[in-house]
Parts: structure tokens; sequence; C-alpha cells
């Protein structure tokens, strides 16, 4: 996958008093909003670099890239304040390891654009604690108010694309000229997103967030919200997004075999019914995939050249095994080693399509073992949080295995951070199987 170039107990430190009138959000979460509500934005504020070359070697300055850098410097009390009080959870320390050791790869291949992806990297261990940090019914609102406003916005522009079949008329906001990818005869719309597969991944985790949300509250509005949130899976025909949403729609099914089955009812039955509507009325894509999945003549067809991809990266890995090439720097440096891609059906340089691996490459064997540790830290706090969280989990954990764009691109690096807060906020939150003492709060 390639993109073009864009033209949530009194006793630990820091918590609030919710006893106490709920009169303004905090900043911290009104920052969190605001990341939330730009990102769908790939406007370019500013070019750091002076290349016409596409995104993969471009240092560029993004809307939700403002409210982020604030949302850093807010949250360092916060975070020094866990560390101090041993609160801070493993999502957030193994994220905050990452991005030091990206810092000491950086020193050794420094780079414009590896001071935006350090950048993004801390914003991620911001967007962690800030939603640990979401202490009251308001603030929690007005965050997960925010994602719902932004999925339901990407689920009816990409819908407004896909039936006319032309961009929504969005460009001023950062919509591309040209919103759609080719799947046989089949179009894939973006919304205002970089890529098919990054709205897929988005629907997937605001869905499920949503989904979770309707669990806890057992209620049918939260539901409908998830099924339209999810809606987009349906029609951007990625294999990963299908294989995420069928795993945690197992997982979270399960709950229907228990004598609280009204409690999952409405939530299983949402992203079930959001994403098979669109895929029942837009299936010439998925009748492509399939096509491309039983008749595929080898690894390379059936991975579309992942193979290859792992290939080129075990070679940069290899060639700097400590430090790796630099934060940003892994298609710039297949660049510098081979000039072209030897590849005819890769035919550009491409981010390796796994995140371990690619972190092993930019960051070196230490970059790829922390971020194997995260996601399996990930898949611990799901575990905690019993089978709502471990339905999150499983939902995104495809995306990190089979694609680069959690990493990769800066709306990748937010919804990654989004799931890694939550599935933290719900495992230090649960109080009795299967629910949070705190749950997620919404607008019904």
């Amino acid at each position: 996958m390639s993109a073009r170039t864009p033209t949530p107990s009194a006793e630990r430190e820091g918590d609030a008093d919710t006893s106490a009138p709920e009169e303004q959000p905090s900043p911290h979460a009104v920052l969190l909003a605001l990341v939330l509500l730009l990102m769908p934005f790939p406007l370019v504020l500013k070019k750091f670099t002076s290349s016409n070359a596409g995104y993969d070697f471009q240092a560029i300055l993004f809307p939700s890239d403002l409210p982020l850098i604030l949302l850093i410097v807010v949250m360092v009390p916060k975070l020094v304040g866990r560390i101090r009080a041993r609160t801070l959870g493993i999502c957030a320390w193994l994220t905050l390891a990452l991005t030091a050791w990206m810092a000491v790869a950086f020193v050794v291949h420094p780079s414009q654009r590896g001071v935006a992806d350090l950048v993004r990297l801390a914003g991620i261990v911001a967007i962690i604690v800030a939603i640990q940090e979401l202490h009251t019914k308001l603030e929690r609102t007005v965050v997960l108010g925010a994602l719902g406003v932004v999925a339901v916005f990407e689920t009816v522009v990409a819908s407004v694309q896909l039936i006319t079949k032309a961009p929504a008329g969005l460009n001023a906001v950062g919509e591309f000229k040209d919103p759609f990818w080719n799947f046989g005869s089949a179009l894939a719309p973006q919304g205002t997103l970089v890529h098919p597969y990054v709205l897929a991944a988005f629907a997937l985790v605001a869905g499920l967030v949503f989904a979770v949300a309707s669990v806890q509250r057992r209620s049918w509005r939260l539901a409908i919200i998830a099924a339209v949130a999810v809606a987009p899976v349906g029609f951007t025909f990625s294999r990963a997004a299908l294989l995420g949403l069928a795993a945690a729609v197992i997982c979270l099914g399960t709950g229907l075999l228990t004598a609280d089955r009204s409690r999952y009812a409405p939530a299983v039955i949402g992203i079930c019914v959001g994403a098979a509507l669109t895929a029942g009325i837009w299936n010439a894509g998925w009748v492509n995939r399939t096509h491309q999945t039983v008749t595929a003549s080898g690894a390379a067809s059936l991975t579309t050249d992942r193979g290859w991809l792992i290939h080129e990266a075990k070679l940069l890995i290899g060639a700097h095994p400590v430090a790796g090439v630099g934060p940003g720097r892994y298609v710039i440096a297949l660049q510098e080693r081979y000039g072209y891609e030897r590849n005819p059906t890769v035919a550009v340089f491409k981010p390796v399509h796994n995140l371990p691996i690619l972190l092993a490459a930019e960051g070196g064997l230490p970059g790829g073992l922390l971020m194997t540790a995260l996601l399996l830290g990930a898949g611990w706090q799901g575990l905690r949080a019993g089978r709502v969280g471990l339905a999150l989990w499983l939902v995104y954990i495809p995306f990190t295995q089979l694609d680069h764009l959690g990493y990769s691109f800066p709306q990748g690096l937010i919804i990654t951070a989004v799931w890694l807060g939550v599935l933290e906020f719900l495992a230090s939150e649960r109080g009795r199987d299967e629910e949070v003492s705190r749950p997620l709060e919404a607008p019904v």
C-alpha cells in the first residue's frame, strides 16, 4: 500500500474530583478532541523539504500537528506525575521507550523527516496519557463525541464520492482531486484521508470504540453510531480490515452466549450490519479481491508482493542492525541504496507492510523489538479488559502485521494512538468481568 502526497481512583496522582461540577473540559481533553477533528484533513501547511518527490521523502506540517504539539507540552506534567505515582500503563511505557530509542536512531541518521516522525511518536505517548486523564463524564463525552463526528463525516464523504464517482467538493480541506483507488473495475474511495486502507483502519477502530461504549451502556443509539462508523470497511476492499472485523465480531459475539447477551446484541448487530450493508451494495471490489486470492499463482501475487518488501527490509536491517536507517528514512534509504525499484510489479519503493519489521529497519533491532513488545503489551491490556478489550485489539492488529499505515502516515499514527489509549483505558478502569468502572461516554 502506498499513498500519494497530500495537495480516555482518586488515589492516583492527577485524578480529578469527579464529585465536582463539570463546568468545562480540561485543556488536554479539548486538545485531544481538536487532534481528532483535524486528523482527516491532509492540508499541507508547510513543507520543510524542498523536493517535489512523494510523501515518503517529505517533512510536512499538517493541521492535526498543531494541537498535537500543544498536547505533548500539556501532557508532560501528567506523564511525569504518572511515572512518579507508578500509574503509567504498559502501552504508554513501551511507546515512550520506543520514542526514546528512535531518538537515538535519529542522532545516528538525522533528517528533517525524522524530526516530524519523532514529534508524532511523542504525540502517541501524549494521546495515550491524555485518554487516561479523561476523568469526568464531560471530558469523555467531548473526546468520544469528536471521534464520532469524524467517523460519521468520513462515512458520508466516502459514500458521496462512491455514489457520484467524483470528489465531494472538499478540496479546500485536503480532499484529493482523485480520491479513488482501483480494484479491478471497482473504485474504493478514501474520503478525506490519504488512502482507502487508512479509511478502513479508522472505521474499524472508531466503530469498535463505539461498539464498546454500546456494550457498556446497553445502548442501541451508540450501536447505530458504530454501524455508521464501520460502514467504510464494506467499500474499501481491504482484506486486513475484513480479517480484523471478523476476529472482533467473533470475540465480541461470544457475549451473546452469556446470560448478559442483551448487553452485546446491539453492538454485534450494529458492526455486522454496518459493514455488510455497504459490502453488499458495492460488492464488485470484493469479487475482485476474492478472485485475486483464489487464483493467486504464488505467494507474491497472493500477498501483493509483501515478500519482496520484507526482502528489501531485511537487507536494510542487515546493513544497519543497531540504529537502523533513521526514523522516517526507510524509503529514502532504499533509494540511496538501489537508485530504483528492481521489482517491476512493485514499481516504486514502498515501506515494508509490517510494523515490527519497519521499525527494525528504521530503528535497528531494538526498534523492532520495542514495537513487537508494544503490540503484545496492547494485547495484554485487551485481555485484562475482557472480551470488549480483546475485540478492540483484534480489530486493528492485522493492519500492524500486513500494512505500514499505523506508523508511516500521520493519520495512521493518530489511529494507532487512539487504539492504544482506549485499550489502556479499558484495562486500567475495568471494575468487573466484561465491564469497566467508568464507561466511555457519548451523547445519546
